[in-house]
């Protein structure tokens, strides 16, 4: 009977030990999961920082793109107005030279034949009074058809000549737009690979062109990426990995990390 006793007391410090250990190692196992969502939380925090921050650099590059929209489109207005004055100018000053031809020439015609015919008997009055109806004789239709083809001539000139030249320069900005330009939004994209899957948010191109496309064909914004970020693409694809990348650039590794997802 003692001995029965003594192996229940043996089999119960038994146990006893063995519940003590697997609380251990329960105990050591939560702390290691506590360290690891941890520092997942810490990475999550530094994405999501880092995501808002490209994001309102982004917009501060749309701000500037739609500005200067503005400024070129001011301009080309400012150049139509010009030459609209210079045309008002050059018209004026045409109409007035094609005038004063025709009265030099009515002038020098009739002065001849008053010479020829009645030199001695005509006096300055009677000069004078023959150029002034002369003068009118000329038909309006006459100075008319003259003024609109040079108008015309005029305007055509400058006009193609300041369109041809704003054309030139939107053909260039837009040609080197399309080296640099690319456009995002967001999507989720799986953070924590374990029983409880954590979302961030990243930007992928085809999402925005949806999203975005009313805005971008109302305001004309175009958002380009910034040469930073090329040049993380850049170190990449030569075989850097982001901690590298990150201490060259002086960069965060979760900004390093949502480049690189977002140019996958």
């Amino acid at each position: 009977m003692v001995d029965f006793h003594i192996s229940i007391m043996f089999v119960g410090i038994l146990l006893m030990s063995i519940s003590f250990v697997w609380i251990a190692f329960d105990k050591k196992k939560q702390l290691d999961d506590n360290e690891v969502l941890q520092e997942k939380k810490e990475m999550l925090v530094s994405v999501i920082s880092d995501a808002e921050l490209m994001i309102e650099e982004l917009n501060n590059i749309s701000d500037y793109l739609v500005s200067n929209i503005d400024k070129k489109r001011q301009e080309v207005v400012d150049t139509i107005k010009e030459a609209d004055e210079k045309n008002k100018t050059v018209t004026d000053k045409r109409i007035k030279e094609i005038i004063d031809k025709e009265i030099k020439t009515i002038m020098t015609k009739k002065a001849k034949e008053i010479t020829d015919k009645k030199a001695t008997e005509i006096t300055n009055k009677e000069i004078k009074t023959i150029i002034n109806k002369e003068i009118k004789t000329i038909t309006t239709e006459k100075i008319r058809e003259i003024v609109d083809k040079e108008i015309k001539a005029v305007i055509d000139k400058k006009i193609k000549t300041a369109i041809d030249k704003e054309i030139k320069i939107i053909e260039k900005e837009r040609i080197s737009n399309k080296v640099d330009k690319t456009y995002f939004t967001e999507s989720k994209e799986p953070l924590i690979d374990d029983e409880n899957v954590i979302f961030r948010n990243v930007l992928s191109e085809d999402s925005l062109n949806k999203s975005f496309s009313n805005k971008i064909n109302s305001q004309k914004k175009i958002i380009s990426i910034n040469n930073r970020y090329k040049e993380v693409i850049s170190l990449s694809q030569s075989g850097l990995n982001e901690t590298q990348i990150a201490k060259k650039l002086n960069m965060g590794k979760g900004e390093i990390q949502l480049v690189l997802g977002i140019n996958k």
